[in-house]
């Protein structure tokens, strides 16, 4: 039996068709999960940020799959050193839901990130917000207390809308 060799060269167009064959075969037999490439990307994004993270302090039937037929979360409170954030989700259809809170600072930005993109909102001087239109799906927010997007921002961890 021969050993082989420590250095096989560069990959060739038969090397190229067995790894797209690879590729095809896991494709059928294990496909990655729906959306999965766009959390990773959502999380990395998010990991990169110098934040303060929010806790999840208080949550009413806050929801971890996206089944039509379980009940949606009616709200969710976080807090961290800074600032606390109370969220309400109202479901508009099954692609999108009503996101309004209250943040214990007036005047701050609060963004709201989605895998479909970002919403941003500045709080009234009651500390109020809303997204009117948010897609269905995985949303985390950030929050600069202060409306200055130089600060360090405070972020949530994600929930389900």
């Amino acid at each position: 039996m021969s050993q082989m060799p420590l250095d096989p060269g560069p990959l060739d167009d038969a090397d190229d068709a067995v790894l797209r064959d690879l590729r095809h075969l896991w494709g059928r037999l294990d496909p990655a999960p729906a959306g999965l490439a766009d959390r990773a990307k959502f999380a990395l994004t998010m990991h990169s940020l110098e934040a303060e993270l929010a806790e999840l302090t208080r949550d009413e039937l806050v929801l971890t799959r996206l089944d039509d037929d379980v009940a949606r979360a009616e709200s969710v409170t976080f807090t961290s050193s800074r600032v606390s954030i109370l969220v309400t989700v109202s479901v508009l259809s099954a692609t999108t839901a009503r996101v309004e809170g209250w943040v214990t600072t007036r005047g701050a930005t609060v963004r709201a990130q989605t895998t479909e993109g970002e919403l941003s909102e500045t709080t009234d001087d009651n500390g109020r917000f809303c997204f009117e239109s948010v897609a269905r799906g995985s949303v985390r927010f950030v929050v600069w207390p202060q409306g200055d997007a130089a600060e360090r921002p405070v972020v949530t961890p994600s929930i389900d809308v």
